[in-house]
């Protein structure tokens, strides 16, 4: 009987999550649902910059070639409705100067090859390795990540991205790093 009492609640917490993930634009489960936005330590995330990406034109690049600049890191998924959705609002950001890159930990790189020649991206999209993910925490997709240009995550959006949010942190970064 307690084992499935046990069963009986981690179903409804599992539910509870799911629910909160939809809530937010997300499509991955998570169990607590974090703030939509939320400022990041610098000291959180180091070695972000030694990260390899696997592009799918073929590359594969550091983290580190960023550095100098802020950059929007997208974490996906090809099979998320709402990372898809949020694709022509990082579309914008880039044809106004920001750097965006896309990453998936969980796709295979010829599913990502696929993908981004069906979306035509003007952005590079690579894949990570799910440790990745794991490092900087994050619990549902899609997760944006704002990358400094130290290559400190200074912000992060769970869900559908907040464009306007998104460029009032960018426009801190480059006042600060103008001086």
């Amino acid at each position: 009987m307690k084992r499935e009492s046990l069963t009986a609640a981690l179903f409804i917490l599992l539910a509870l999550g799911l629910s909160a993930a939809a809530a937010q634009g997300c499509c991955a489960p998570i169990l607590i649902p974090p703030a939509r936005s939320t400022q990041v330590p610098p000291s959180g995330e180091r070695g972000v910059l030694n990260t390899q990406v696997s592009l799918t034109y073929g590359k594969t690049l550091t983290l580190d070639t960023y550095r100098g600049q802020p950059l929007v890191l997208a974490v996906f998924s090809t099979t998320c409705p709402s990372c898809v959705s949020e694709l022509k609002a990082l579309a914008r950001l880039q044809a106004a100067g920001t750097k965006v890159l896309l990453v998936s930990g969980q796709d295979t790189l010829p599913d990502l090859v696929r993908f981004a020649q069906n979306q035509r991206l003007p952005f590079p999209v690579g894949r990570v390795a799910p440790q990745f993910i794991a490092q900087l925490k994050i619990l549902a997709y899609p997760t944006v990540v704002v990358l400094d240009a130290r290559g400190r995550a200074v912000t992060r959006q769970q869900g559908t991205a907040d464009v306007q949010s998104l460029q009032n942190t960018l426009a801190g970064l480059r006042t600060t790093q103008g001086r």
